[in-house]
């Protein structure tokens, strides 16, 4: 970990780390969507992977679209309940009335896919991308460009650290990568797309 992240300027992009295999932690967001494409734009489409927890309620034609365009293998896990199971039976008022807990099962599905991937390809060098941005708040414009996954093992590769939201919406225009309708529908994250405490302007 400490030689992963050593001599790394927090402002200076680095050299794209070396790796067997690229492992893509992907959402179905304009984020995750356009470092998909950086990565098999720079490591080439042969060496991308990505893990994808399924959106039940935007589709998944987009995702299957994405897999075309790309020429990449997109994993589908599924996180342990639906949405409408998580807001009438584990979520309930009274509780914690917020959607991050769901992500979160999202998330636990994912990582459980992670660790399997790693277990299969023992001895290769294998990388994690995050679509991850400074531009997406106070809490992550401290990120740093190289970071380390404790919960896989994995060393992150943060490879559109300093894009801005024009930069991710351009990106997917100019290349034409396929991204979910639900950005035409109005939503701004669609990761957050049912939480009763999203700002005014985002419903």
């Amino acid at each position: 970990e400490s030689r992963w992240l050593q001599d790394v300027e927090k402002d200076k992009p680095p050299k794209p780390p070396k790796a067997d295999i690229v492992l893509v932690s992907f959402s179905g967001g304009k984020d995750s969507t356009a470092a998909l494409g950086r990565a098999v734009e720079v490591y080439g489409k042969d060496k991308v992977v990505a893990i994808y927890s399924t959106i039940e309620e935007f589709g998944d034609d987009a995702v299957s679209a994405l897999e075309r365009r790309l020429g990449v293998k997109i994993i589908k896990v599924k996180p342990k309940y639906d949405v409408y199971t998580f807001w009438t039976e584990v979520n309930k008022v009274g509780k914690i009335f917020r959607f991050c807990p769901y992500n979160s099962y999202k998330v636990d599905s994912i990582r459980k896919a992670e660790k399997e991937f790693i277990k299969q390809n023992e001895g290769k060098k294998i990388i994690k991308i995050l679509g991850m941005r400074r531009a997406e708040g106070q809490r992550r414009s401290n990120r740093q460009w190289l970071e380390f996954d404790k919960s896989v093992n994995l060393p992150i590769y943060n490879i559109i650290l300093d894009w801005t939201d024009e930069d991710v919406y351009n990106y997917i225009k100019k290349n034409k990568i396929p991204l979910t309708k639900a950005y035409e529908q109005g939503f701004y994250r669609t990761s957050c797309w049912a939480c009763p405490f999203k700002a005014v302007d985002e419903w």
